[in-house]
């Protein structure tokens, strides 16, 4: 089915038959138009074109140990080897979550800081 710009009518009913018409019907337009641009000369293998002007050297790639040492130190530790919660609180909770939370919950700050 060729493209109809009339369809779909408007206040008609969506029929997808008409639809998909419509739509296969743009895409071989497409298609037509896109297949009948005339392609261009064929560059060399490797042609990248003009290169331009040397930039500026960039700053020194080495860091020292003290350098690392402070950008890891800013850093939280893994904190795999912390166990998940997993523990129904009651209502009210009692002293006994409380205090199981409360452990755990520290043992979470704990493990992220890299100075204790």
């Amino acid at each position: 089915m060729s493209f109809d710009p009339s369809l779909p009518a408007n206040g008609s009913e969506i029929r997808a038959a008409e639809l998909r018409g419509q739509f296969n019907g743009l895409d071989e337009k497409l298609t037509t138009q896109i297949a009948a641009i005339p392609a261009g000369p064929p560059g060399e293998k490797g042609d990248k074109g003009d290169t331009g002007e040397t930039g500026a050297a960039g700053p020194a790639g080495e860091v020292t140990a003290q350098q690392l040492g402070d950008a890891i130190n800013g850093t939280p530790r893994n904190v795999d080897g912390i166990s998940t919660l997993d523990i129904v609180v009651s209502d009210p909770p009692t002293q006994g979550e409380m205090q199981l939370i409360l452990d755990n919950y520290n043992a979470l700050v704990r493990g992220l800081k890299r100075n204790i």
